[in-house]
């Protein structure tokens, strides 16, 4: 025989031991007992049954049914996650507390949620509540944007948020300027102006509304707000006669 080669006959219980020419110096590892090794042209087996690993060298696929543990970096192409019927693919650290969902969301409260994959959306998920995104460089380390459980930050600066409520009233007219919820409005006794907000402000009645007169001489007065779904607007001329003036009403 060549010196390039040896010849190894394996022999066992399993169908179709053969006899196998490899090249050169080889060391093969010998199966336990129960397990079996085998080689084919474009695919090796380690093991058999559900925990087989299979490495498929003409599809360039690897199946591991258990875990894959590395001790260094891992680079991968195309990340997918699946759990359950739907891929939707989580990245998460040891904890259920610290996730991004790619494509999904999550039902319930860490760590017993589960995720409801399929959805237009990306989910982050955080126990403390806060992220930040940074410019980093070799000579700068910028955050620049913060959420945090109370607010929105650029550059340590808190963002202004859009108005609740951002209308001009013009009598039973309200017309929105930019805010999120347009209140209707009751002018049926004269200088008094309620407005119902709905849905209610977050805060309930805890929040300060803003009111300025319109191109008119006169008074105003504003009522408590009513649980965060209305309050009471009463104005009146230069000479205290009450009466409907136009006004803006500004509410965050």
């Amino acid at each position: 025989l060549d010196s390039r080669w040896m010849a190894l006959a394996t022999l066992n219980t399993d169908a179709g031991s053969t006899l196998k020419w490899l090249p050169g110096a080889v060391a093969l590892p010998l199966p336990d007992n129960g397990q079996q090794i085998q080689w084919g042209s474009n695919a090796q087996q380690l093991g058999r049954g559900a925990r087989q690993i299979i490495l498929d060298g003409a599809a360039g696929n690897a199946a591991i049914p258990g875990v894959l543990t590395l001790n260094n970096d891992l680079n991968i192409s195309n990340f997918v996650a699946n759990e359950g019927a739907t891929a939707y693919g989580r990245i998460r650290s040891v904890d259920q507390y610290h996730a991004m969902i790619l494509r999904g969301d999550i039902n319930y409260t860490a760590p017993n949620y589960t995720v409801t994959g399929g959805q237009n959306c990306t989910a982050f998920v955080q126990f403390g509540g806060t992220w930040r995104f940074r410019h980093v460089n070799a000579t700068s380390n910028i955050l620049l944007f913060e959420i945090t459980p109370d607010n929105i930050l650029y550059k340590n600066v808190a963002v202004q948020r859009i108005p609740y409520v951002s209308c001009r009233v013009d009598g039973a007219n309200v017309n929105n300027r930019g805010g999120q919820v347009v209140p209707t409005a009751d002018t049926s006794q004269a200088g008094r102006t309620i407005l119902t907000i709905s849905p209610p402000h977050p805060a309930g009645g805890l929040f300060n509304p803003q009111v300025t007169l319109i191109t008119n001489w006169g008074y105003v007065y504003v009522d408590s707000p009513v649980n965060g779904g209305g309050l009471t607007v009463w104005t009146a001329n230069s000479s205290l006669g009450l009466a409907h003036l136009s006004f803006f009403l500004l509410i965050f």
